[in-house]
């Protein structure tokens, strides 16, 4: 992952929007705060998900237990990430309903 994919996808907060789009629409910057903080979330998530299943697969492979999570954290973390990703999916249609 290169840094600019990288730097996408990291959180944002949201002083740092308003300082550095102060001419943007109030709207379109809310949206694009809301926006980078699903995509941040999700992809920590996404993330967590991967480290789990990686390390399930060593230990299987060594023989030895694994602890990573839970079967239903692993449910609720999937679930989560499928919420984030359609607020995502949203939020870029609203704004590309508002672009110009």
């Amino acid at each position: 992952m290169n840094r600019e994919q990288h730097v996408a996808r990291e959180w944002h907060p949201d002083l740092i929007w308003d300082e550095a789009h102060p001419r943007m629409p109030a709207g379109t910057r809310n949206r694009l705060k809301r926006l980078n903080r699903a995509v941040a979330a999700g992809s920590e998530i996404l993330q967590m998900l991967v480290r789990d299943r990686r390390g399930r697969a060593d230990a299987e492979q060594r023989g030895t237990p694994h602890t990573g999570l839970e079967p239903i954290q692993l449910e609720a973390l999937e679930l989560a990430a499928l919420e984030l990703a359609h607020t995502a999916d949203r939020l870029l249609d609203e704004l590309r309903e508002d672009s110009p």
